[in-house]
């Protein structure tokens, strides 16, 4: 028992051995290789292919890139004024409508006949009214004659006035029991697209029942937050772009119409609503579709800009590779912040460098190179 656990133990040690020599051989690899590619001191090898940037001091947008989401210009959701059943529905969803289309009609027979019952006792009222004011205008000429009394014509007046107010107070009645009848004819309120019926023909409704929904999408309203940091650089009228997953290869051009005056939430966030013509480029928008935003923050001027996938980073910082006499010089540089595809890079490079942006991942510095275009053909940073 003892024998094997000593064995087990020398096992242990010998790995343990192996392996600190192995790490420490290739440490001292990669040392020597570092301080190689440093130097210059490498073996020759085939001229690497690549494609050069010529660099100049540019400018830049800094452009900010949110999320955010499609809504309707305007939305509603038609409910039922009076209780009935449901007796056409002239529209299906996905439909369009013109403000002022029938969209259902609720048949009630107790709507038709409590109105035409409130015209009848209308009508008796104002009869009755029109008979008082003869009465009255009567009693004033013989009055005038002495033939009645004060009092007589006193009561005259005022059954005027009792007929009068039992005349209006009908009046109202009747126009109550119109509207209803009227409401029951349910018409669309906006000009806009019929996005969902809850309703079936032959469905018995009551006050308050949801009938359908209806979106204006002539219009659309972008919805996104911003930071309170980028606060500032936001404003009513700010022309922001963006872009739908659906179409990829297109841009669509919007404009800033409200920015909410409180965060809503712990983390400073503010909404942002930009308004979107939807009759504009050909498609049509969907509320609901997810969109990225990309909005100007501020600019970064006289830098040096490359792709960023370019820009390599080590133990002794960020480098590229230009060219110089036909090798691969590796040239430490210092970014100074990144904007969308490129990086700004504010000292390391000069005005005319040729930065190598293809082949680069071959390379070691003093590489032998070949560029595969004419150095003429290539655009500078910024073209």
């Amino acid at each position: 028992m003892k024998r094997n656990k000593k064995k087990f133990l020398l096992i242990l040690f010998i790995l343990f051995v192996s392996i600190s020599l192995v790490s420490m051989l290739a440490i001292r690899f990669k040392q020597e290789m570092h301080r190689k590619m440093l130097s210059g001191n490498i073996k020759e090898l085939p001229p690497v292919p690549v494609e050069i940037m010529q660099v100049s001091l540019q400018k830049r947008d800094i452009i900010g890139t949110f999320r955010g989401v499609i809504k309707p210009y305007k939305d509603a959701t038609v409910s039922a004024k009076v209780s009935g059943t449901i007796q056409t529905i002239n529209f299906i969803e996905g439909d369009r409508v013109k403000q002022g289309d029938i969209v259902t009609v609720i048949e009630d027979e107790l709507l038709q006949i409590s109105r035409e019952e409130a015209f009848a006792r209308y009508e008796k009222a104002r009869v009755l009214h029109e008979d008082a004011v003869s009465d009255f205008e009567r009693q004033q000429k013989l009055r005038k004659e002495n033939i009645i009394s004060e009092d007589d014509l006193l009561q005259a007046e005022v059954n005027v006035k009792i007929a009068f107010n039992e005349m209006k107070t009908l009046e109202a009645d009747m126009k109550r029991k119109q509207k209803n009848v009227d409401d029951a004819t349910v018409k669309a309120p906006f000009e806009g697209v019929i996005s969902k019926i809850y309703i079936d023909e032959g469905e018995t409704v009551f006050q308050a029942t949801q009938l359908f929904e209806i979106i204006d999408i002539s219009r659309l309203k972008i919805h996104f937050y911003i930071t309170d940091v980028e606060l500032p650089a936001f404003f009513i009228g700010l022309p922001v772009s963006f872009v739908v997953d659906a179409y990829p290869d297109k841009e669509f051009i919007s404009s800033i119409v409200s920015i909410d005056p409180g965060s809503d939430d712990d983390y400073l966030n503010f909404r942002v609503i930009s308004l979107y013509n939807n009759t504009e480029q050909g498609v049509m928008l969907l509320p609901g579709m997810v969109i990225r935003i990309y909005a100007k923050l501020g600019e970064v001027n006289n830098m040096y800009f490359v792709p960023s996938d370019v820009v390599l980073k080590s133990e002794e910082g960020y480098h590229v590779f230009v060219l110089k006499d036909d090798k691969a010089r590796l040239t430490y540089v210092h970014v100074s912040q990144q904007v969308r595809d490129e990086t700004a890079i504010s000292s390391g490079l000069s005005e005319g460098d040729k930065v190598i942006v293809t082949g680069y991942s071959s390379l070691q510095n003093g590489s032998s190179v070949i560029v595969v275009d004419n150095e003429s053909s290539l655009p500078k940073a910024g073209q």
